[in-house]
């Protein structure tokens, strides 16, 4: 069997070391995510409204007995709760907890992801098995954690919709519901890796079929 380029030893050794940083970076983030979320530390939290436009002054403050309340209708949209007493923060932090905490968590286990296929792609590389059905599937889940990506945002808003609209109802502010999902170059990107899967798999059919005259 033939030596491999040295470039090729290169990427290799650079996907794997890529791999284990991403790794690495995302152990250290939700170590600090979880830890500036600790409800004993914070007596306050900002969460974004992407899907919502206010019909308001730039900034409305909002007092309440246990919290003060303050709505930035700049884009990109916000609201954050202040607190006195961080024991206070528990019920309000319940509910959207999930829009703060699981689209890091899910955005962290989709880049682990990712690195890990691309990496086992790469490992392939210059050897008889890059066209394969499993680097074809590993091309198709890359292009799928674009689009879960992209996604992502709709998800979250529809966890917490119905608290956010009810707190906005509450303080007599009007707003508009954004609907409308943007034709990004993420899903353009996914589409050309699907495409990549099928040229993929192209090459596998040759390899099959060129196995097959031998």
């Amino acid at each position: 069997m033939n030596a491999q380029p040295f470039y090729l030893h290169l990427i290799k050794r650079s996907a794997t070391l890529l791999f284990w940083f991403v790794a690495l970076l995302s152990g250290v983030i939700l170590f600090f995510v979880v830890k500036t979320t600790s409800l004993e530390q914070f007596p306050s939290f900002t969460t974004s409204l992407s899907h919502v436009k206010l019909k308001m002054p730039p900034v409305k403050v909002a007092e309440e007995s246990y919290r003060q309340v303050a709505i930035n209708a700049n884009s990109p949209v916000s609201v954050s709760f202040y607190y006195s007493n961080p024991a206070q923060l528990r019920k309000d932090f319940g509910v959207y907890a999930s829009q703060i905490l699981f689209p890091v968590f899910l955005l962290i286990s989709l880049l682990l992801i990712g690195c890990w296929q691309a990496k086992r792609i790469f490992d392939t590389l210059g050897t008889p098995n890059v066209f394969s059905r499993a680097n074809v599937k590993r091309i198709q889940v890359i292009a799928s954690l674009f689009i879960v990506y992209k996604l992502l945002d709709v998800i979250v808003w529809l966890i917490v919709q119905k608290d956010v609209l009810a707190m906005l109802d509450t303080y007599g502010i009007k707003y508009d519901i954004i609907h409308s999902l943007s034709f990004s170059e993420t899903f353009v990107f996914a589409i050309l890796l699907f495409g990549l899967a099928e040229v993929f798999r192209s090459g596998l059919q040759l390899k099959q079929e060129q196995d097959l005259t031998i």
